[in-house]
This record gives C-alpha cells, structure tokens and sequence, in this order.
C-alpha cells in the first residue's frame, strides 16, 4: 500500500480521535455517520479483497479457479477488484472525514 494511502487514513483517524474528546470535554457526543459507516465497509471489503489477491496463487487449482478467471485483458479480476477497492475506500476516507470536520467545525472554532 502506497504511503499516501497510509497518511490519508491515520490523518483522518488522527482528527477525528482529537475531537471527539474535544466534544465530549463540551458535554456533547457525536455519534458516527453515514460516510463513516461507507468508508469502514469499503476498507473492509478492500483488506478481504488484498487478502485473496495475496494469496490466490497459492491455494492450489481452487484459487485461480474463483480469483483467475480474466475480464478484461491477461490480468485476473482480483487484481482489479483489489485495485479498485483500495482506491474507493481511499476516497471514501478522505470524504468523510473531511465532511465530520466540516459539520463538526464550531467545535474546535469555538477555543480560537
């Protein structure tokens, strides 16, 4: 996984972690929402879908049988499946993490 991805998601963790505190220390909670909820499935389905790419070669004739058969190309469909996971919840990360700050923003403008 490429750095960025790695910065991209623990800079969004890191936000959010530092202000729920911040609402909770305003007697206020907030609770998780939507995107939030679309971006841990996708990062799920994109860590299922990295596991089985990493490890399709080696499952015998069972694993090209389910994750080598071709769509598009000389390239198995995991590879861009996995691909294509990964950079959704990417997007998804960076969506919705920047919308929690934005609805969220008069919590930490209120001590500038």
């Amino acid at each position: 996984m490429p750095a960025r991805v790695v910065v991209i998601n623990v800079a969004r963790q890191l936000a959010i972690t530092g202000l729920r505190p911040l609402a909770a220390s305003k007697n206020l909670i907030l609770a998780a929402e939507g995107y939030g909820k679309h971006k841990n499935n996708s990062q799920d389905v994109s860590n299922i879908s990295n596991l089985g790419l990493q490890n399709y070669g080696q499952r015998g004739a069972f694993g090209p049988a389910i994750f080598g058969w071709h769509l598009i190309g000389n390239t198995p469909w995991i590879v861009s499946f996995t691909e294509f996971t990964k950079w959704l919840a990417v997007a998804l990360t960076f969506i919705s993490g920047g919308l929690y700050l934005w609805r969220n923003r008069a919590i930490y403008l209120q001590d500038l």
